[in-house]
């Protein structure tokens, strides 16, 4: 490809395996924003999207909303926020999340950026 044809993004990816595992071994003090916008600057939307859904865990999980465990499945989460006011927000991005990690689903930029409002909303709703 060249110097400026694609990147492959399993050669070079926004966030590697290790930074992502470190984010997940310690959420609560995890800074996701920059690896965030190195997903998305990268067009790596899956990872974004992941990254996102762990903002709304981490900010549940600092207001003990739910408990927060590496290996927990995302059901036992919406399980911990039934009759919550915050549940359908978690239901919602739960979907989204499984939908495009688990789902393969590409993502056009413009797919994303509709995804990318609901999560935001969501951290924030998360966080209030």
């Amino acid at each position: 490809e060249g110097l400026f044809g694609p990147k492959n993004s399993k050669l070079n990816p926004a966030v590697s395996a290790s930074e992502l595992e470190k984010i997940e071994e310690n959420l609560h003090e995890a800074q996701l924003d920059d690896p965030i916008q190195r997903a998305v600057a990268a067009g790596d939307y899956p990872l974004a999207v992941r990254l996102y859904y762990l903002a709304v865990l981490k900010e549940l999980a600092v207001r003990n909303h739910i408990r927060w465990k590496r290996d927990k499945t995302n059901g036992a989460y919406l399980r911990e926020l039934a009759g919550s006011p915050l549940f359908a927000t978690m239901q919602e991005v739960t979907l989204i999340f499984e939908r495009i990690w688990y789902g393969k689903v590409e993502l056009t930029n413009a797919d994303f950026k509709q995804l990318e409002i609901k999560l935001k909303k969501a951290v924030a709703t998360a966080s209030a």
